[in-house]
C-alpha cells in the first residue's frame, strides 16, 4: 500500500515506531498508532530511534556523509544509528524497522551501531524468523486497518528486539564503587606523609561526596581514617629497618607531627614501641655466629 494511503486513514501525530519498505516504485509502510489515534510519521523523531534494516537480496550503496565516500553495504540485517553521520542510499529493496533507542541501548550498550553508525548483524535462527515475518509483511498489499497496523508494528518491534538481544553485551559493567575505592586508596597511599590528609580532602580530590566515600569504605569494613592510619604504620614499620633514619624522621615521613603520637599508635598496632621493633628487626637481621661472609664448608 502507498504511504499516503496508509497514513490518510488516521490523523498525523508523533510516532512510536514504523515499518517501511523502500527501493520499489511505490513506497510501503505500516504505521503504528499511538494512544491518541495518531498515525506513524517516519519523517519525525528519528533522533531517538535506531533503524534495523533488512536488505532483500539486492545490494545497497552506502556513504559516510562526513567523507562522501561510497561503498557496498552488502545484504542481510544492518543496524543504523539515526544520530550518526551515516547514510545508506536506498538503491536496494529493503525493509526498515524503527526501534526505540532506549530499548536498543539497554541490550547493546551506549553505541549499538558502532563508531561508523552502521553494524552488520550475523544470521541467526531468530533472524530468519524475523526475516520471514518482514518478507510476509512486504507481500501483504491490502491496507491494514488502524488497530491491525498498531498490533502488527508492536509485534514486529518485539521480534526485532528479541533478535538484537542475541548480541547483548556480555561484559560486566565496571563496579563504580570498587573503582572509587581503588582510586581513593591510591590517593591516600601517595599522601601518607601529609599530616593534613583528611576524608574531605580525598573526596574533593576524587570529585565525590564524603558520604559516598564513607559508604564505599564501610562496605569493605574500613573507614577512611582507619585505612590511612594502618598504611602509615605499615610504612613506619618498613622505614624503621633503616637505622640511618631516626625514629622522629620516620614519624614525620608517615604523617605524624610528633614522636609521642607515632609511638602510641605504633605500639597499639604492633604491641611494641618503635624502638623495640627496630631492635628486634636488627637482631633478626644480624648474621648468626659462624654464618658471616666467607664462612661455611668449602
Amino acid at each position: 500500500m502507498g504511504a499516503d494511503a496508509a497514513q490518510a486513514e488516521l490523523p498525523r501525530s508523533r510516532f512510536d515506531a514504523a515499518i517501511t519498505r523502500c527501493g520499489r516504485d511505490e513506497p510501503w509502510c505500516v504505521p503504528m498508532r499511538d494512544d491518541d489515534g495518531g498515525a506513524a510519521d517516519p519523517a519525525e523523531g528519528r533522533g531517538d530511534r535506531v533503524t534495523l534494516v533488512l536488505l532483500l537480496g539486492n545490494r545497497s550503496a552506502g556513504r559516510r556523509e562526513s567523507q562522501g565516500a561510497a561503498g557496498d553495504a552488502g545484504s542481510g540485517f544492518y543496524l543504523l544509528d539515526c544520530e550518526r553521520p551515516q547514510a545508506v542510499i536506498p538503491l536496494h529493496d529493503s525493509m526498515r524497522v524503527l526501534l526505540p533507542r532506549e530499548n536498543v541501548m539497554r541490550l547493546l550498550g551506549d553505541n549499538p551501531a558502532g563508531d561508523g553508525g552502521c553494524r552488520h548483524l550475523p544470521a541467526t535462527p531468530m533472524g530468519e524468523v524475523l526475516r520471514a515475518h518482514l518478507v510476509a509483511l512486504a507481500q501483504h498489499d491490502p491496507p491494514l486497518a488502524a488497530s491491525a497496523a498498531r498490533f502488527c508494528a508492536n509485534a514486529t518491534v518485539n521480534m526485532a528486539l528479541a533478535f538484537l538481544a542475541q548480541f547483548e553485551t556480555t561484559e560486566p559493567a565496571p563496579d563504580s564503587d570498587a573503582l572509587l575505592f581503588d582510586e581513593a586508596c591510591r590517593h591516600i597511599d601517595a599522601y601518607l606523609h601529609d599530616p593534613h590528609l583528611t576524608a574531605a580532602g580525598v573526596a574533593q580530590a576524587l570529585g565525590c561526596s564524603r558520604t559516598r566515600l564513607y559508604r564505599v569504605f564501610a562496605g569493605r569494613e574500613w573507614s577512611v581514617a582507619a585505612y590511612a592510619r594502618d598504611q602509615r604504620l605499615r610504612r613506619g614499620r618498613r622505614l624503621l629497618r633503616d637505622t640511618r633514619m631516626s625514629i622522629g624522621e620516620v614519624a614525620l615521613r608517615c604523617g605524624y607531627g610528633d614522636l609521642p603520637s607515632f609511638g602510641k599508635a605504633f605500639k597499639r598496632r604492633f604491641d611494641r614501641s618503635p624502638g623495640e621493633w627496630r631492635r628486634m628487626a636488627a637482631s633478626s637481621a644480624r648474621p648468626r655466629e659462624g654464618e658471616g661472609p666467607g664462612t661455611g664448608s668449602a
